[in-house]
Order: C-alpha cells, then structure tokens, then sequence
C-alpha cells in the first residue's frame, strides 16, 4: 500500500473502526503507529542472547528499562526521523529528540 493511501485513506478508515472495536495490526510502518496514536504498541525482538523481549506500553511509556518510543524509532521504518516529523505535525513532544 503507498504512504498516499495509508495518508489520504488508512487511518481514517482505521480511527473510525477503532471507536466500535479493538484493532490489532503488525507493521514496520510508522504512519500506522504514530498517526493512530495507539493505545498500546507491543514491540518483539531477539536480544544478543538470542532470547526474544517482549516490551509494551503507550508510545510514550518509559521506565527504567524500556521506552517504547525510542524502539518505535529504532526498528521501524523511516525511523527517528519520520516519528519527529509527524510529532512536529501534531505538536507532541518528548524525549524523541534525544534519540539519534
């Protein structure tokens, strides 16, 4: 699907079947994930160990040990980049501009 269409038709379609029921998606997108403002993003990844993490939360969730928004950044398409351009977009800020 082109980034026009995700744009111009996706998310509307998405945030209008998201107010009568739960969505789950899997992407590599950033458009899904930051334009949707989501409630929960579930990222999965193999460790230097070879043992998966699983870390959770709203976009910007962070604690001691996970946040999220950098590992948005870090493994999905466009990265850092493109989630400050969207967030620049919609006034959001956070600690995403220390990321590089």
């Amino acid at each position: 699907v082109s980034q026009k269409a995700i744009r111009d038709r996706l998310i509307k379609d998405f945030k209008t079947m998201s107010k009568h029921r739960q969505i789950i998606l899997i992407t590599h997108n950033p458009q899904f994930v930051v334009n949707l403002d989501v409630d929960n993003v579930i990222c999965i990844e193999k460790n230097k160990d070879g043992k998966i993490d699983i870390n959770y939360g709203a976009l910007e969730y962070e604690d001691a040990n996970t946040n999220i928004i950098e590992k948005v950044a870090l493994n999905l398409d466009g990265g850092v980049d493109s989630i400050k351009k969207r967030w620049k977009r919609y006034e959001k800020t956070s600690k995403i501009d220390k990321i590089k």
